[in-house]
């Protein structure tokens, strides 16, 4: 969860000598980068949030609303948000948020035509007996890793082709010849 306060805004009145009276109170929200703000927003665009298109201006400011934990507050905030706001939230939702890493093996990666959706998603815990609670308000990218993961440790190994399997050993034996000197 991140949480950002944004500064109240005075009105000034220059009639005074006194300082300007709070126009808009300081406000504090938090944020949840989550499969249930994924899920809101799926509901209200009826499109794949990491689908193919771009998003709308519109359509990500949205996205931030409906990330903010708690009630929505009346005015619409997303406008009082600084650069620095911002590049907080865009770091929060990059953020791998796990200390796992993939040990990523060379060559061409598969490629799944399936486009990801939060129902797709929840599918993934159901098959994988991940609960909803408390899981579907983690940080999106550590739930995914772990349907990764689970996914990784449940999937057999596939046995090594021939080419595979010589160019392996090719590569450890010039490995090993480097290290010892030889030629062979």
């Amino acid at each position: 969860m991140l949480t950002i306060t944004l500064p109240a805004i005075e009105a000034i009145d220059e009639t005074a000598d006194a300082p300007g009276v709070p126009e808009v109170p300081a406000l504090t929200l938090s944020f949840e980068h989550s499969l249930v703000s994924l899920s809101k927003w799926e509901e209200v665009y009826e499109k794949a949030f990491f689908g193919k298109d771009e998003k709308t201006i519109e359509e990500t400011a949205d996205y931030l609303r409906m990330m903010v934990v708690g009630e929505l507050p009346e005015e619409d905030f997303v406008e009082r948000l600084a650069k620095e706001d911002v590049k907080k939230i865009t770091d929060y939702i990059n953020a791998k948020r796990t200390g796992t890493w993939f040990n990523e093996t060379p060559g061409p990666k598969k490629t799944n035509t399936q486009v990801m959706t939060n129902e797709l998603i929840y599918s993934w815990m159901v098959s994988w007996r991940i609960p909803f609670y408390p899981a579907e308000h983690w940080h999106l990218n550590r739930l995914l890793t772990l349907i990764r993961v689970i996914g990784e440790q449940n999937t057999k190994a596939k046995p090594m082709g021939a080419k595979e399997r010589a160019e392996t050993y090719r590569t450890l034996n010039e490995k090993r010849r480097r290290e010892m000197g030889s030629s062979g």
